[in-house]
């Protein structure tokens, strides 16, 4: 949390955000953080400690890009200058002996497959496109050439991480030559694999999500309704609106309008309530067109 705070400028509603905590835990963190400091002696660490130490490191550097790739405070959907810092942070590890480079290009290659798709993101009012709404002509390919290269050396690795399977959920997408054709059997692959590594909600839900895309649309609402009881309160919306998606996509039209109103009155964020509501306002438009 200081670290958040201090390299990065974070706000507790950012820390919070990105750690899935609220905010009053991160001020008392930050709190007893600096305490802990003001009896610690500070020291450039000896290497067998930046052993140690990089895999946090690592992580921090994911969480500061993930603000920027969404953020949670400020009034665009993202924050390019946040994302370049932390691919900028990230190859400053490269200049350190005893570390897994790999696993660091494994997250450098996370990091430009997702900011290369930023041109397409959001449309002229700075509103949310999903990606299968996105036109890939605008996907930045120098941008995804630079991933492909890190996600290639990656491979130096001796052991797998998460990051090693999340740029390569998104090397998948990024490859698709459109949204139809992306190979979900290879992305159902990978969750699985990041499952056994760690089962948080959030992994579950986007497993859940593209074994529906694999198997097709009613498996994917049957396994929906194995995971809903086990949904956070700040989860909820995007439970909600996986299965609104998945109801229209089964031409259940008036069911996903439903859960569509319900994901727009369980978010707070601003944005989020902008693409829902536009997402509802099409099912609407559906409705209507459909003879009495």
């Amino acid at each position: 949390m200081l670290t958040l705070r201090i390299l990065s400028g974070f706000n507790d509603r950012e820390i919070a955000n990105a750690l899935l905590m609220n905010e009053q835990a991160v001020k008392k963190g930050i709190y007893r953080a600096r305490k802990n400091l003001e009896n610690e002696e500070l020291r450039i660490p000896f290497t067998y400690e930046v052993e140690q130490r990089y895999p946090i490191v690592l992580m921090v550097i994911y969480l500061i890009f993930n603000e920027g790739y969404r953020t949670s405070t400020r009034n665009t959907v993202y924050d390019e200058d946040l994302c370049y810092e932390a691919i900028r942070l990230a190859s400053l590890l490269l200049n350190f002996k005893g570390i897994d480079e790999g696993r660091v290009y494994a997250l450098m290659a996370l990091m430009y497959f997702s900011l290369a798709r930023f041109p397409a993101r959001t449309n002229e009012l700075d509103e949310m496109i999903g990606i299968e709404m996105q036109d890939r002509s605008k996907w930045d390919k120098q941008l995804l050439n630079a991933g492909f290269h890190c996600l290639k050396k990656s491979r130096i690795s001796t052991e797998l991480s998460r990051f090693h399977l999340e740029s390569s959920i998104a090397a998948v997408h990024c490859s698709a030559p459109t949204y139809k054709e992306t190979d979900w059997k290879s992305i159902v692959y990978c969750y699985e694999q990041l499952l056994n590594m760690e089962d948080s909600f959030t992994i579950r839900l986007n497993y859940t999500i593209a074994k529906g895309k694999y198997e097709g649309v009613e498996a994917g609402i049957k396994y929906l309704k194995q995971i809903e009881d086990e949904c956070p309160a700040g989860k909820r919306y995007l439970l909600s609106a996986a299965f609104a998606q998945l109801y229209s996509e089964n031409d259940e039209l008036e069911l996903a309008k439903s859960y569509y109103k319900v994901a727009v009155d369980q978010t707070s964020n601003e944005r989020n309530t902008r693409f829902l509501q536009k997402q509802l306002s099409k099912i609407e438009v559906k409705l209507a067109t459909l003879p009495n």
